[in-house]
């Protein structure tokens, strides 16, 4: 029952349609706001999410833990016609205290004037995304929806296991859409995050990332419960950004650079094997060491065969970017 002090947006909340929580989470806001783009092969692809691959030293991890650019992702909802928002920092002591005090004032300012918003670190740690869709006012806690259904989180514990409090806010009256530029930023943040300059040490991306999982397979290291869990998340993302470059194309029409065929083709490719893999593997897999090993050495051979088609994919669209650079407006959508 919904008490007096408690208040929320009508209509929003987190619902579970894809298997990565930012995608669900981003949806929801932009069906909030009236945006067509929730779910669709252009909402994943203008984010670049389909074309950062990473894992850990430890695979046998929730693909969610492995570290991504979130705040150049979440700016790059910008180039859909909305406008976003927010506030995103690690913090300790009173800084954190500071935080936690603005996240709650924004919120609920927010949420009062209809607004949508998401966030990081509301239920889970670092790496998931809620939708953040009311507070009470009375209990002092977020109204929060995600995986697990609908939460409350007392906003004196926002970052109390790392630290980050991470709150942002989407509403109309972005920027007008520009296809050169969204395809442009996308493929900018694919070359950027592949050439290892978004990530710690200790993240492995694109060609190491491969090495790292056929490696673990070959070992007999991998458990299938997380190899189906990632190639569920891979299978995904590939999906929907081949057939958002394929989008690119027909959106671009005259305008589509010569090199954006060929990082279809190589990126068709890497959704192939990626595909085939998922079909081995598919979700979800019993916990434990793989025992199957003609299956998992026949996955190994395909994140083998994909690795270089990958590789060629990026090449593509570091070659997609600069052309379209050269006629861009300057304007960035990497901003939050």
């Amino acid at each position: 029952m919904v008490t007096q002090t408690e208040k929320s947006i009508e209509g929003y909340r987190y619902y579970g349609r894809s298997n990565l929580a930012n995608v669900n989470a981003y949806s929801a806001a932009l069906k909030q706001v009236g945006s067509e783009y929730g779910y669709t092969p252009w909402l994943y692809g203008a984010i670049g999410l389909p074309f950062l691959f990473r894992t850990v030293e430890n695979v046998n991890t929730e693909p969610v833990l492995h570290e991504l650019p979130h705040e150049r992702i979440i700016g790059l909802l910008n180039n859909l016609g909305v406008r976003v928002e927010g506030m995103s920092e690690v913090a300790s002591g009173e800084r954190l205290a500071e935080l936690r005090d603005e996240a709650w004032d924004t919120l609920r300012a927010k949420v009062d004037g209809g607004v949508p918003c998401f966030g990081r670190g509301f239920y889970f740690s670092h790496g998931e995304t809620s939708v953040v869709q009311g507070y009470d006012a009375a209990e002092e806690t977020y109204i929060i929806s995600c995986w697990h259904d609908i939460k409350s989180v007392s906003r004196h514990t926002l970052g109390e296991r790392d630290g980050l409090v991470d709150l942002h806010w989407m509403g109309p009256g972005g920027r007008a859409e520009d296809v050169r530029r969204t395809v442009r930023d996308a493929l900018a943040l694919a070359v950027e995050f592949a050439e290892g300059r978004l990530t710690s040490a200790d993240t492995y991306v694109g060609a190491a990332a491969y090495a790292q999982w056929v490696g673990q397979l070959r070992k007999g290291a991998v458990d299938g419960w997380f190899f189906a869990y990632a190639a569920h998340e891979w299978d995904t993302v590939k999906t929907h950004g081949y057939k958002f470059l394929v989008e690119a194309k027909e959106r671009l029409g005259e305008e589509a650079p010569a090199a954006l065929d060929r990082g279809i083709r190589e990126f068709g490719a890497v959704h192939d094997r990626i595909h085939r893999v998922y079909e081995l593997f598919p979700w979800s897999q019993p916990r434990g060491l793989i025992a199957d090993t003609e299956r998992r050495l026949e996955a190994a051979r395909l994140l083998e065969e994909a690795a270089p088609h990958d590789l060629a994919a990026i090449e593509a669209f570091r070659s997609v970017v600069a052309e379209l650079s050269e006629s861009a407006d300057g304007s960035g959508g990497m901003s939050a």
